[in-house]
């Protein structure tokens, strides 16, 4: 492989890891712009919904795609009993309590996991059966594109969901002024579970479509947590498309620094792109709305 091809493979890897930073973190940004509670719970959302197809093909012997759907309606409801039983409890409750709720719930349900998975690894069956695709001299994994358009066709549902719709226009509003929601008629609790419910959907769905990728395992949650929240944060707390060009950009930053530099550098890259960004430009690269 030439020096350019081995570059394209560096970049194709990277916008792939990108993809799927970008599905947490746009899932995080949903509930932080209508509740502005840090989830950090989402990744385990995205966990979730890988094991939960796996074991429904390869234990229960499902379709892939009913897997697929009952996957998504299984995390979605434990998004919406997430909220009920830990956020909707404490009400609005200060910022740092919010916090250590959702690293509670994290824990949980890490701990749900290990006691019904285990600590093995899984794979799902291929999405896609085409292989490997080359470009430029690149092999590319054909499983990549499904992590591609759902990260870039989410982000157009949520933009008309926050436009266009009276339930996305309301959920906005509850984050502007819970008071003020309240007095204008709209269920504050029932636009925060609906944000829960929908970002743990679009978690499910992430887990999905990188579960045929990589391998899942009941400790998958937490490092793309952590990473989809930097790239949040990047792009601009709040801003779907903010999550999405962070996420894009920190996959590209690992892969050409683990490629160019050392594998071991890749947190360090990670970590100066951050603070460089929270330096210069602290609300993000992206303004907090659509």
């Amino acid at each position: 492989m030439d020096t350019f091809s081995l570059y394209v493979q560096f970049i194709i890897s990277g916008l792939t890891m990108g993809a799927i930073y970008a599905m947490v973190g746009i899932g995080f940004s949903f509930i932080y712009r209508v509740t502005t509670v840090l989830n950090f719970a989402q990744g385990e959302f995205l966990m979730l919904g890988g094991m939960v197809a796996i074991t429904m093909t390869s234990v229960l012997g499902t379709s892939l795609i009913s897997a697929l759907i009952l996957a998504i309606l299984a995390v979605t409801l434990t998004g919406m009993l997430f909220h009920l039983g830990a956020i909707r409890v404490l009400g609005k409750a200060e910022p740092v309590r919010m916090i250590l709720i959702t690293i509670a719930g994290s824990m949980f349900l890490q701990g749900v996991a290990y006691l019904i998975w285990g600590t093995d690894d899984y794979k799902l069956p291929a999405l896609v059966k085409a292989g490997t695709i080359n470009i430029f001299g690149a092999a590319v994994n054909s499983q990549v594109i499904p992590v591609f358009i759902a990260a870039i066709l989410i982000s157009f549902i949520l933009k008309i969901f926050f436009d266009k719709t009276i339930w996305g226009k309301a959920s906005t509003s509850c984050a502007e002024s819970r008071e003020a929601s309240l007095l204008l008629g709209i269920n504050v609790d029932r636009m925060g579970m609906l944000s829960f419910a929908m970002s743990a959907g679009i978690g499910a769905i992430g887990g999905i479509l990188i579960a045929p990728i990589s391998l899942m395992q009941y400790q998958k949650g937490v490092p793309l947590a952590i990473k989809g929240i930097a790239g949040a944060v990047i792009g601009g707390l709040g801003n779907i498309w903010g999550a999405l060009i962070g996420g894009l950009i920190l996959g590209l930053a690992e892969a050409l620094s683990a490629g160019v530099i050392a594998s071991y550098m890749t947190d360090v890259v990670v970590f100066v792109i951050l603070m460089l960004v929270l330096f210069i430009r602290p609300e993000g690269l992206l303004k907090s709305k659509l």
